[in-house]
This record gives structure tokens, sequence and C-alpha cells, in this order.
């Protein structure tokens, strides 16, 4: 079942087109107006799919929002995936931030910060540990939040697909103690954030020095509130 978990994540991904990593935190540059961010795409001449572009985001502010919550969580500046989907209904498309680096990833993953779109800029609401992609977003179940369904595991943890549900703190906080996600709703969920050999290699780079399972991962439960140092 794992194993088909990731394979359907794999193929909800399909043809979306090459992927470049955003630059680090506070390195953008103002765009003249909203960019597509759903999720950062090579131009290939091709049009784009409807699973590719759930979303458009202001770059210029998402970047100005990352910024301020690396500072507040006192970590260093590093490279990051971003994506865009309406998670909430509300019309306005969130901002869902992968990063990589050491100060942000475990053996098992990285860290996933989802950015609720206000009238002026981004909050944070989530902060996910344990992350690879893909991040893709289920189909809209009604009220509230949609869930996310990402791929977690590494360091002697098989890597599966796992649903994460939002509740009254947000998204649960560490994916490799989420239920596994159902391949049903696997392939109707859009892509936000692709798998990209890039990020697999930086995992696997990070993999030789991070911190074991259950060093330092925050309890299921938490979100961006949690006061822990890492991840």
């Amino acid at each position: 079942m794992a194993a088909l978990c990731v394979s359907v994540l794999a193929g909800a991904c399909a043809g979306l087109g090459g992927l470049t990593s955003a630059p680090e935190s506070g390195a953008t540059t103002s765009p003249s107006g909203p960019v597509v961010l759903a999720p950062t795409r090579v131009d290939t001449g091709a049009a784009p799919t409807a699973a590719a572009y759930v979303g458009s985001v202001d770059a210029s502010e998402v970047a100005k929002a990352v910024e301020r919550y690396r500072i507040q969580k006192r970590r260093e500046p590093a490279r990051y995936e971003t994506g865009a989907a309406d998670l909430n209904g509300d019309g306005r498309p969130e901002a869902l931030v992968l990063f990589t680096g050491a100060d942000w990833c475990l053996k098992t993953g990285c860290s996933l910060v989802v950015f609720q779109a206000q009238d002026f800029g981004f909050r944070p609401v989530s902060h996910i540990v344990s992350v690879r992609p893909p991040v893709l977003a289920a189909p809209p179940g009604g009220v509230g939040w949609r869930d996310l369904i990402v791929s977690t595991g590494g360091a002697g943890a098989p890597v599966r697909a796992v649903t994460l549900a939002f509740g009254a703190n947000g998204y649960a906080a560490n994916a490799i103690v989420q239920p596994p996600a159902d391949t049903a709703i696997a392939a109707r969920a859009e892509a936000v954030i692709r798998d990209t050999p890039s990020f697999q290699a930086a995992l696997d780079e990070l993999a030789t020095r991070a911190p074991a399972i259950g060093e330092t991962q925050p309890p299921s439960g938490l979100s961006h509130l949690d006061h822990t140092r890492k991840p």
C-alpha cells in the first residue's frame, strides 16, 4: 500500500514540466505584479495544466513572509520550493514553502510552512516537519481546510504518502506519524510542489548529518507556534 501511495503521488505530478528552486529567502526581486508560484516552472512553451497552476501569489510578498518567519525561528537562510493553492476556500491562494538546508531538515524530510493570504502579505499558519515532495492538495471536502498529501520517511523508516489534516492548531506538525494517504483521493489531488532531482540530492546529503528520528522532532499536533529549535 505504501509503495502504491508513493506511485500515485508521482503520477499526480506527471506532466508539470521542469521546476526550479526558489531563491534563498529575502533574495527574490520584486515583480511588477503577481506571479505564479504553483510550482515554480521553467517555460517550455507548452500551455500550463490545471494541476500545475492551482493558484498564484505575489512572489515578493511570499519572500518577505519567509524572511520574517526565518528570523522569528532563528534559522539560517535556505533555498526553498514554493507552490500556491486555495486551501481554505476563501478565494485567495495560500503559499506553501518547502525548505531545504541543514537548519530546516531531518533525516526523514524537511520543513513545510503554510502561509495564509491576508489583506497585506501572508502569515504562517502551520509548520510541518519530515516532509518530502511531492506536496498535493486534496479535493475540497466541504467546510474547512483541504487536506494535504505529502511524502515522508527515511533513516530506516519507509518512504510513504500520508495525509495531513487541518485541526484547531493548524495542520498536523509531524508528517512521519500521520496516517497513510487514501490512494483514490491522492489520484484526484492537485500537485502544488513537485518532486525534483535537486531536492532529493539535497535530502541525500542532509541525511548524512541531520538528526535521527525522535532526536529533535516536535510532538504531533503542534503548529507553527511550537517552541522547538528544529527543524
